[in-house]
């Protein structure tokens, strides 16, 4: 919890995953980093969550694709216990060619993607699989350029999904509608 990583370039060398974060991580940050070279996840947050008004922030990361390979995802929030939830993804860049800029996978609360750029991707966001709870979810501000997708889900949000904002956000280029 409340760790700092700001200024740094995470070369993964083509390992499959560049950056693993678990657990509560109440008030932790990443900052003006730089995610390169790995072959299927950029950052893999599994059941992660901040607390309250100690959010999960990453701002201003870009992770970028190399170009001989497409990796899965730039970010995956896969839900678990705990749920995922209080992150903010605020200025970031997900420069393709990815599969998936960010992908949610189960059960969300609290979570804000604004003022970030997806960039050749088959989906911007994307939520696979069976339909999962969706509470206060903003995605406010956003660029979507040479993507197929800009947000898809693969079924309805669950019934108890409240809150889920898409507003201001620039479609460029997006193949499907």
């Amino acid at each position: 919890e409340r760790l700092t990583v700001r200024n740094v370039v995470i070369d993964a060398a083509g390992a499959e995953t560049a950056i693993e974060l678990k657990g509560y991580l109440a008030g932790s940050r990443m900052e003006n980093v730089l995610i390169r070279n790995f072959r299927r996840i950029g950052v893999n947050a599994s059941g992660v969550a901040g607390l309250g008004g100690a959010k999960v922030h990453l701002v201003n990361v870009t992770v970028r694709a190399t170009d001989d390979r497409t990796p899965t995802s730039a970010v995956k929030l896969l839900s678990g216990i705990p749920e995922t939830g209080d992150i903010e993804i605020v200025r970031c860049r997900f420069q393709g060619p990815f599969a998936t800029g960010i992908e949610i996978v189960g059960p969300t609360k609290n979570v804000a993607v604004r003022r970030t750029v997806f960039d050749r991707l088959t989906n911007g966001i994307s939520c696979p699989g069976i339909a999962a709870d969706f509470d206060r979810v903003q995605v406010i501000g956003n660029t979507f350029h040479d993507v197929e997708a800009a947000l898809h889900f693969a079924v309805q949000p669950a019934g108890r999904s409240s809150k889920l904002a898409v507003a201001q956000n620039l479609f460029t280029e997006v193949e499907n509608e």
